[in-house]
């Protein structure tokens, strides 16, 4: 696994200096860390890289790294991307524009070094996130690192961080930490698409990229093109990231996100397709991985699985600032290790985040996306009748969502008894009431308002 530690510090520090000194010490001793950046309050290395999937960009005349894997957006248009080597004009261009051009030219997976002023260094974190970048202060130096195992295992000096129990809570409830805290005091993560400066005591914070800003302004409304970027993108994406591989194996379960991976690799690339199933018509999609896999004359393993898995063996996760939900992935991760060792591939493709790239989500969010593209255009009012199709909800509900999410409207408390008298229809669920904040669950959807005093 591709893994990296940055020590940050303020070089005229006398305790800092040395501190930071023997954490670098201790990286190098183990010999399977190798520093790629190394200068005045400034120590960065490596492990697990691999030449064409992970290593380090190093940017002209020392000014910073790129660590993990970049491709050129102007490269991806259904084709495999070739492989990046930064020019001295590229890097310049990097640093001038305070990493904005790195995320405007470049995709992939990477978290990114800078020396861009006098003083400190900033940490730009792609707009994907994959790659993890979390941060800590020791004593007067900061650590940038992905995967806190390293840290508490090799730099001993620093303490384990107590637990933060507020996000532990709010983990529990929405499923997931999506700021920049996280489960642990004292660990913060840098967001996709944050760049985080860090000097002395002080970090300061800018979005470089934004989700909300591409909603704002799309680059096309025509069905036609937009179907045509997305498919073009999503061959490319697949056909670049596999170009750094000799092979894969591809989790198929029959559904419309893996088939449509399945589909988007070259002819001549090695590609294993694995389905799990278990006795029940519901566990069962064999019959639909057979057709995928033979329609793409592609070798297909079914596996049965596990019923004998023991949730004990939860306990022996990493430990993790911001942990996942693993419950999904606790009877087959290790089967698809074993797996993929046997064949000889260094690499597991799967449909995740197909829902956000192909479904239609239930949610109401297109029509606040063209509202705030098109406030109160003439098609407004056709997107909000489309969402009832998709939402167990009444169109009005709709609309009013749509209005809430986009303005930040708080109904008057009239609006209360419209909602029970017109989208619940005596199907409502739950009531649950939290101060202000009333949440209407209906089915497994949930509507959210807060309604004025």
């Amino acid at each position: 696994m591709f893994r990296y530690i940055g020590i940050i510090w303020n070089a005229e520090a006398v305790d800092a200096s040395s501190r930071a000194n023997r954490f670098g010490v201790r990286l190098r001793a183990r010999g399977d860390w190798r520093p790629i950046m190394t200068d005045a309050g400034l120590q960065l290395l490596i492990t697990g890289a691999e030449p064409r999937a992970n290593g380090a960009y190093p940017l002209s005349d020392g000014r910073g790294v790129i660590l993990g894997k970049l491709f050129r957006r102007s490269e991806l248009e259904g084709t495999a991307t070739k492989s990046v080597s930064l020019t001295s004009n590229e890097s310049d261009l990097i640093t001038r524009s305070a990493g904005q051009a790195l995320i405007q030219n470049y995709w992939g997976r990477y978290v990114g070094v800078f020396r861009l002023g006098a003083s400190g260094v900033s940490i730009l974190r792609d707009p994907s996130g994959a790659l993890p970048c979390f941060v800590l202060r020791h004593e007067g130096v900061w650590i940038v690192f992905s995967w806190i195992e390293d840290v508490l295992n090799l730099l001993v000096e620093v303490p384990l961080p107590s637990i933060d129990w507020t996000c532990v809570a709010g983990l529990m409830q929405m499923g997931m930490l999506a700021g920049r805290e996280t489960a642990l005091q004292g660990v913060t993560q840098v967001l996709p698409g944050e760049l985080v400066h860090l000097r002395d005591e002080e970090q300061s914070h800018r979005m470089l990229w934004s989700a909300g800003d591409l909603a704002r302004t799309p680059v096309t409304e025509n069905v036609e093109s937009a179907s045509s970027a997305l498919r073009q993108t999503v061959i490319g994406c697949v056909r670049s990231w596999s170009t750094c591989y000799d092979g894969v194996l591809l989790r198929l379960s029959g559904g419309v996100d893996s088939c449509i991976l399945l589909n988007c690799f070259e002819r001549d690339f090695n590609v294993t397709c694995l389905n799990y199933h278990s006795p029940g018509s519901n566990s069962d999609e064999r019959e639909y991985a057979r057709i995928a896999a033979a329609r793409a004359q592609r070798a297909l393993l079914e596996v049965e699985r596990d019923s004998t898995f023991r949730l004990e063996r939860v306990t022996a996760a990493a430990r993790m600032p911001t942990p996942v939900n693993y419950v999904a992935r606790m009877g087959s991760s290790r089967a698809d290790a074993d797996i993929a060792a046997k064949l000889g591939v260094r690499a597991l493709f799967h449909g995740g985040g197909g829902d956000q790239a192909f479904f239609e989500l239930s949610r109401w969010w297109p029509a606040a996306d063209y509202l705030r593209a098109h406030p109160f255009g003439a098609g407004l009012w056709a997107e909000a009748m489309n969402m009832p199709r998709v939402l167990p909800t009444c169109r009005y509900g709709v609309f009013f969502a749509t209005l809430s999410a986009t303005f930040s409207i708080r109904p008057p408390a009239s609006a209360w008894s419209f909602f029970l008298r017109h989208c619940s229809a005596g199907k409502l669920s739950c009531l649950f009431i939290k101060r202000n904040d009333f949440f209407i669950l209906r089915s497994t959807r949930c509507l959210t308002f807060r309604l004025e005093s």
